[in-house]
């Protein structure tokens, strides 16, 4: 899928791709925004807003930021460069707050910086409508082409017994990675016909997505072909 497809300007991309990757290996550390207490605003300047907070008893500052992503990570960079001197402020890591309407670290963000602004869906990144991703400076509309994308992620689901990019150690960098256009891979032994389904059901483009009317009707030909099987739930209580 090229930049074109997945809506993300060439510039861009390399910068999404340098936070996804240092998001998997942990070089970013990311921290549970509903952790942070006591916020409270200590200054701003033309790049963001400062604040003090606590997390988990430590008392931290809590940069937001609003900078292009190009600016941000060249920031960030040089913050985790030089995090080891003693006049320079400590990079602890960033905090995922937005989701619905995901800034990709560029409408807020911290000393700890943040990857969002504000949503109540932080856990459930790989459900929700990825042009929420792509189309960061703007409003997406969620409609029902954005139910089939969730539907398509949970057919997935049924496959393979446990949520998705389960192995991803931090979740912030999901947005990015779907975002950019990847998905889970198919479980081997999946019928092509149910999988071919899926994947048009989370295509990048809304517009490309089925309606519920012909996913019914697909399912209802694929269940005189195919034996349904119980897949058990791979995740212990």
């Amino acid at each position: 899928m090229n930049d074109v497809d997945n809506g993300i300007n060439s510039r861009d991309l390399k910068y999404l791709k340098w936070i996804e990757t240092n998001l998997k290996e942990n070089v970013i550390k990311q921290f549970e925004y509903s952790k942070f207490k006591d916020i409270k605003e200590i200054g701003r300047g033309g790049h963001g807003i400062v604040n003090y907070a606590n997390y988990c008893g430590t008392e931290i500052v809590l940069k937001s930021i609003d900078e292009d992503i190009k600016t941000f990570v060249n920031e960030l960079k040089q913050l985790i460069t030089v995090k080891g001197c003693q006049n320079v402020i400590k990079v602890l890591g960033i905090t995922s707050v937005l989701i619905a309407d995901f800034g990709v670290a560029r409408k807020t963000g911290d000393s700890l910086i943040s990857l969002g602004s504000n949503s109540s869906i932080q856990g459930i990144q790989a459900y929700v409508e990825p042009q929420c991703y792509i189309q960061y400076d703007k409003i997406v509309k969620i409609d029902e082409k954005s139910d089939i994308y969730s539907l398509g992620v949970l057919l997935w689901e049924l496959t393979s017994g446990h949520p998705p990019f389960l192995s991803f150690c931090n979740k912030a960098a999901i947005p990015i990675h779907v975002a950019l256009g990847h998905r889970e891979k198919s479980v081997p032994g999946t019928p092509s016909g149910y999988v071919k389904l899926y994947k048009k059901c989370w295509d990048t483009e809304p517009e490309r997505r089925p309606t519920i009317s012909k996913i019914l009707r697909r399912f209802n030909k694929l269940s005189e072909k195919v034996k349904v099987e119980v897949i058990k739930n791979k995740i212990s209580n």
